[in-house]
C-alpha cells in the first residue's frame, strides 16, 4: 500500500477524498485526512477543499434531481417511504437546522437533498445553508481525520507497512464466507427439492 502511495502521491489521495465526499464517505475522508498526518506532501487544506467541494456540488445536484422530479420520484421508490417521512418530519419542525445538518445523521445523508429540493425549499436559500453547512462538514471530518493520524500515527503506519499480510488474510476470509455460503445454498436447495 504505501508503495503505491510512494508511487501515484498526493494526487490518489485528493482524488480519492474528492470521489468519497460526493457519496456518504466518511471513512474515505478520515483516512486521507488521517493520512496527511503522516505525510508532508498531502495538503490538509487541499483535502478539506475537496470534501468541501464535493460535498456540497454533490447536495446541490441531488436537491436540483428533488426539485425538478419531486414527489413523482419519490413515490416510485417506496423503500424509501420511512425515511422520506422523518426528513419531511424534521423540515416540518426546524428546516434551516435540518439542511444545516443532515450531512451528519447517517443514513439520511444522500436521500435528504432531494427530499429538500422536493419540498419547495428555494433553491438560493438552500444553496446558502449548503455551501455553509458543506464547509463545516469537510472542516470537521477533515480536522477528526487529520486527529485521528495524530492518534493513531503509529498503528496506521504498521497497517500500511503490512498491508500485503492484511490482504493476504482478508482474502481467505472472504473465499471462506463463499465457500460456506455456497455450501449452505447447496444444502437448502436440497432439501427443498425433497419437499
Amino acid at each position: 500500500m504505501e508503495e503505491f502511495f510512494l508511487h501515484y502521491g498526493p494526487i490518489i489521495v485528493y482524488a480519492a477524498i474528492f470521489a468519497g465526499s460526493l457519496v456518504e464517505g466518511e471513512f474515505i475522508v478520515l483516512t486521507c485526512s488521517s493520512l496527511a498526518y503522516r505525510y508532508d506532501s498531502i495538503s490538509i487544506f487541499i483535502l478539506t477543499f475537496l470534501a468541501f467541494i464535493g460535498s456540497m456540488s454533490a447536495d446541490q445536484t441531488l436537491f436540483f434531481v428533488g426539485r425538478r422530479y419531486g414527489p413523482r420520484f419519490i413515490k416510485k421508490r417506496p423503500a424509501w417511504e420511512k425515511r422520506v417521512e422523518k426528513i419531511f418530519y424534521y423540515m416540518r419542525k426546524h428546516s434551516t437546522l435540518f439542511i444545516l445538518t443532515f450531512r451528519f445523521i447517517y443514513g439520511i445523508r444522500t436521500l435528504s437533498p432531494i427530499v429538500i429540493g422536493a419540498s419547495g425549499v428555494a433553491v438560493r436559500r438552500f444553496a446558502i445553508l449548503n455551501f455553509f453547512a458543506a464547509m463545516a462538514w469537510a472542516i470537521l471530518s477533515c480536522s477528526a481525520g487529520y486527529l485521528l493520524g495524530y492518534l493513531l500515527g503509529d498503528y496506521i503506519a504498521a497497517f500500511l507497512k503490512n498491508w500485503e499480510y492484511y490482504t493476504k488474510i482478508l482474502a481467505i476470509l472472504i473465499i471462506g464466507l463463499v465457500i460456506v455460503f455456497m455450501i449452505f445454498f447447496i444444502v437448502r436447495q436440497k432439501d427443498q427439492s425433497r419437499d
